[in-house]
């Protein structure tokens, strides 16, 4: 049962992240950057979300830093899949390459993480 509770955090946190960081960008968006400029800011606040995420979760890992990050990593990545089909309802393969980078950065931040509870 903690586990189901420590997990339903993180979701919760990740989703209060997630609306955050599209309120910002709709504000941005309504002050007239370009939508270029937004999507790579949105590409680069994922990237940001899934490292902390992840170092945080590593930092707290036993072993095997990488295996904590697969574990977040897909988490979100399925949270993400899921609004990606609630909203817009179709899925391309650069869907698939944008998850797998996602998924490297997670794996990545996590073993960064797992790393930095040994100095």
């Amino acid at each position: 049962m903690d586990l189901i509770k420590y997990y339903g955090k993180i979701i919760l946190y990740f989703i209060g992240f997630l609306l955050l960081g599209s309120l910002l960008m709709s504000v941005g968006y309504y002050f007239f950057l370009s939508t270029k400029f937004i999507k790579t800011l949105a590409l680069i606040y994922l990237i940001v979300l899934f490292f902390v995420f992840s170092f945080k979760e590593g930092h707290k890992a036993a072993k095997q830093g990488y295996i904590a990050g697969i574990k977040t990593g897909s988490l979100f990545i399925f949270i993400l899949l899921m609004f990606n089909i609630i909203f817009y309802r179709n899925f391309h393969i650069n869907s698939l390459i944008y998850y797998l980078i996602l998924l490297a950065v997670a794996i990545l931040g996590s073993m960064v993480g797992i790393n930095a509870k040994k100095n």
